[in-house]
């Protein structure tokens, strides 16, 4: 037998107490959810100084990671901004630009042309196929 084929034998040998082996009543430990940000913003704001993340200094401020983690050697800007402010000042410069009315017009009218489209190869395949 290679050593590929007889792995999975191995490590189903090798359970750990918190996790037993898979078997017909237990299924095995659950793979870990993936981690979602808390907040609407997490990891997507950057220092304009340094290009570090800003993250939440408490509950309501953001401010940046390297002059909270490794100091002003690293980055001078101590600016903080409340989390619901920019928050805030994202969606509404969002709903203004993407959601201007001229910007949902062109929307619908390419969404019409596409879906006419695919309705057109969906008709042409089906009639290919039953002929």
């Amino acid at each position: 037998m290679t050593p590929w084929r007889a792995s999975p034998r191995r490590s189903a040998s090798q359970t750990s107490p918190t996790c037993p082996a898979p078997s017909p009543g237990n299924p095995g430990c659950p793979r870990p959810l993936a981690r979602r940000p808390s907040y609407l913003l997490s990891g997507l704001i950057k220092c304009g100084c340094c290009a570090a993340s800003y993250t939440l200094i408490n509950k309501t401020r953001y401010g940046c990671s390297a002059v909270a983690n490794k100091g002003p050697a690293i980055c001078t800007n101590r600016t903080t901004i409340r989390r619901d402010a920019v928050e805030e000042r994202v969606l509404a410069g969002l709903r203004e630009r993407l959601l201007h009315p001229a910007l949902l017009d062109t929307f619908i009218e390419e969404y019409r042309t596409a879906w006419n489209e695919a309705q057109a190869d969906t008709q042409a395949s089906r009639a290919r196929a039953g002929r």
